[in-house]
């Protein structure tokens, strides 16, 4: 989103937009599930508690700024009884083909390549000392279905796990599956130093909504994501 801002305001605004109004055409009232963001929330001190539904949108990126508006164009149609609107909000999602962008990917697609020695037994990494929420994409998207057809008209949900987990745990979980001492080095280039140490998410009004929880131990999450890389970089042409 920050590389190209025009398209993601296109994408995420206006593709958005174009969907509420071809629904509203409909005359019929359908259901719209959108699926925002917990980005839409900035940068909570965690003083302040899980992030729940009610707190104001303050995003502290473009991405954000994007879910956000989404949002906020989306409550015009609902209120005029144009459509049925329910907003979710999901936290970090991970699973088997997420893009090494995104941490744990990138932590597994590291530790994979050393696995299979095409890489020294070295890890870089950035800031590893803070805590984040994750779920399985798999637990994320079965939550998506059970919202729809529970659906609740008006209705805004956090989608997370309900617990956090330390990135540097996770990264030595990850390392764990390797089999083999490998270092860890910070990475100058890498470290961007987190506002917020600690991200809580409350997920009892979804929990409630729904009857939703998450099913996928984080443990078999990561084994998950990291033989996916195995397979994929022993399939790659030497």
């Amino acid at each position: 989103a920050e590389s190209n801002r025009p398209k993601a305001l296109g994408t995420n605004v206006g593709g958005t937009l174009n969907l509420l109004e071809a629904a509203a055409s409909l005359g019929t009232a359908p259901r719209i599930v959108l699926i925002s963001s917990g980005e839409v929330y900035g940068k909570v001190p965690e003083e302040k508690g899980p992030l729940r539904e009610e707190f104001p949108l303050q995003p502290a990126n473009f991405y954000a700024a994007t879910k956000a508006a989404a949002e906020k164009i989306a409550w015009p149609f609902f209120e005029r009884g144009e459509i049925g609107l329910s907003i979710f909000r999901p936290f970090n999602h991970i699973g088997p083909g997420q893009s090494p962008t995104f941490v744990v990917s990138d932590f597994a697609r590291q530790v994979a390549r050393i696995s299979l020695g095409l890489a020294e037994p070295v890890v870089h990494v950035g800031d590893i000392d803070v805590y984040r929420d994750f779920t399985d994409v798999r637990d994320i998207v079965r939550g998506y279905r059970m919202g729809y057809e529970t659906f609740t008209p008006g209705g805004i949900f956090n989608i997370a796990q309900g617990r956090v987990f330390a990135i540097r745990e996770i990264l030595e979980t990850l390392i764990s599956f390797a089999g083999m001492p490998i270092e860890i080095v910070r990475d100058p280039e890498r470290f961007r130093k987190a506002e917020v140490r600690k991200l809580r998410v409350d997920i009892s009004r979804f929990r409630h909504a729904t009857g939703w929880s998450p099913r996928i131990p984080i443990e078999q999450t990561l084994a998950d994501v990291y033989e996916d890389w195995k397979k994929k970089l022993s399939e790659e042409p030497s």
